[in-house]
């Protein structure tokens, strides 16, 4: 123990696990002024915080509080999103009003300001940054391509609404070591551990979250536009999102949507799996992912998953007729937290989904709108390819009887003829996003859409059947939204001007279970 000790000791903050890539801010008075001004931070007892960037080249530095959200989880992502301030490297003195960091400024510094001066970070400004920790897969001749690396080939092939100018790298020192101490004689237990390595993430858009729809037009036209930008990427690019949610599309101040966080997608050249464990967050997986934790993540997941952010949205966002109370909301939000653990500790979920879906009853049976919608038909109208894939499937022997002479039966070989055709229409609907796009577009284009149905933060929802375990994650997921949207006060963003954060959805838990990060297939 005091070898221990002393060898601690002699650590550098570095050495000892210290990010050093986070300083604490040493700005001239004007410009903390101008960085809490501008991030809407009332409180000037919150500290500010000097955060490298990788990838910028030391061009600037990123200014802001300690992210708003704890991890919960040391074996996990644990992703942090905040607003924070762009200050491009200048070369002048810190004490005559600079932006930049007070002190002399070195060569590296000065080529870093000439290189600013050129490109898209030359202004100050209000961004969006994420703060993760990256899966590595472990497995031989496997390459996970870091998050701004996808965004490149996406920008590449000219695939819409999604942010532009974005930067990224990995943080110097910041790879996890605990995965070569799982099978040490000491260790007790042999968890499976995957390498990750910290990661940070910058994008001159930051918008406002989904749940700040202003109607429910504006909320389908956001997820309309991050259905056109998931498939572009699919059919032009080769890429699959895998991690569609409320989280991860956001609105502009026109009421567009981009679709973000592309740090779990995947290339379709890649074959085979990277890990064991599931892709996506866990509301809005489908329900065929939930029910089977080792199946490959497909296009018709990721297609399911809009229709499962359109459907968690209204139930948990859009006011309802007086009939609908707070335990049936509470009720019809089950299908979207179920969760079990089953045998070898597999999570497993979806069976509400799926139900739902193959009667023909999703997302509720009991809710209306307290202003009629078209957003309500739109949701019976997606959820039809869903419920021939959860439904039963037409028998071999159905078939075989539509061949037959028809003169010799009665209407109901008709009727059986005309299901048949629709399931198989269903099906292949689910192989393409056009049928879909098709749809909303022809639904947004039409009559109807009230202006009065803004999202309403405050709709109370009753626990129902919901176990302990579940009641103490959703509080603590109502106490960061809390916080979160205090943080999202920010001025709105336009050419110039700065905007609100991108705080994610009260209940988003971690990637690929209820309450554990992780990624997946």
């Amino acid at each position: 123990m005091a070898e221990f000790l002393w060898r601690f000791d002699h650590l550098s903050p570095k050495q000892r696990g210290h990010d050093v890539s986070i300083q604490p801010a040493n700005l001239a008075a004007e410009v903390d002024a101008r960085v809490r001004e501008q991030l809407g931070m009332k409180d000037k007892k919150i500290p500010l915080y000097m955060y490298e960037v990788p990838g910028l080249d030391g061009t600037g530095y990123a200014y802001g509080p300690r992210p708003p959200t704890q991890n919960r989880s040391l074996v996990s992502r644990c992703t942090r999103n905040l607003p924070v301030y762009w200050i491009p490297v200048e070369d002048v003195d810190g004490d005559s009003g600079s932006y930049g960091q007070p002190g002399e400024q070195d060569a590296d510094a000065q080529a870093g300001q000439d290189k600013a001066k050129k490109g898209p970070w030359s202004e100050p400004r209000v961004i969006y940054m994420k703060d993760t920790w990256r899966f590595l897969s472990d497995l031989p001749d496997v390459e996970v391509k870091a998050e701004h690396e996808i965004y490149a080939i996406l920008h590449e092939h000219g695939t819409p609404n999604i942010p532009e100018h974005v930067a990224g790298g990995d943080v110097d020192g910041g790879r996890t070591q605990a995965q070569y101490l799982v099978d040490a004689p000491w260790l007790c237990v042999k968890p499976r551990i995957s390498p990750y390595q910290h990661y940070r993430l910058v994008h001159r858009i930051v918008g406002r979250p989904l749940f700040k729809f202003e109607c429910t037009k504006q909320l389908v036209t956001a997820v309309f536009d991050a259905l056109k930008a998931h498939s572009h990427a699919f059919t032009s690019a080769k890429i699959l999102h895998r991690d569609i949610s409320a989280g991860n599309i956001i609105l502009t101040d026109d009421g567009s949507g981009l679709l973000i966080d592309w740090e779990l997608a995947k290339l379709m050249k890649e074959v085979g799996s990277r890990r064991p464990d599931r892709t996506g967050t866990w509301q809005f997986m489908s329900a065929n992912l939930l029910q089977h934790p080792g199946k490959m993540h497909t296009f018709s997941d990721d297609l399911e998953s809009f229709l499962h952010v359109l459907g968690w949205m209204m139930l948990r966002y859009v006011p309802a007729s007086d009939v609908y109370d707070a335990e049936d909301r509470g009720h019809d939000m089950l299908k979207f937290d179920e969760h079990s653990v089953r045998k070898r500790r597999f999570d497993h979920g979806g069976g509400r989904k799926r139900d739902a879906l193959g009667a023909g009853n999703y997302p509720s049976t009991t809710f209306g709108p307290k202003c009629e919608t078209p957003l309500t038909k739109l949701l019976r109208k997606l959820m039809t390819p869903f419920k021939s894939l959860y439904g039963d499937p037409p028998t071999e022997e159905d078939r075989r009887k539509i061949n037959v002479d028809k003169s010799k039966y009665d209407d109901i070989l008709d009727d059986l003829s005309r299901n048949i055709r629709q399931y198989d229409r269903n099906v292949q609907c689910l192989s393409s996003p056009t049928w879909f796009i098709n749809e909303i577009k022809m639904v947004l284009d039409g009559d109807g859409w009230p202006t009065n149905d803004a999202a309403d933060l405050n709709l109370p929802i009753a626990s129902g059947d919901e176990t302990d375990r579940q009641m103490k994650i959703k509080t603590s997921q109502l106490q960061d939204m809390h916080s979160m949207i205090q943080m999202s006060k920010a001025p709105s963003m336009n050419s110039k001007r700065a905007a609100s954060p991108t705080p994610e959805p009260s209940a988003k838990r971690r990637r690929g279970t209820p309450d554990v990060s992780g990624s997946g297939i």
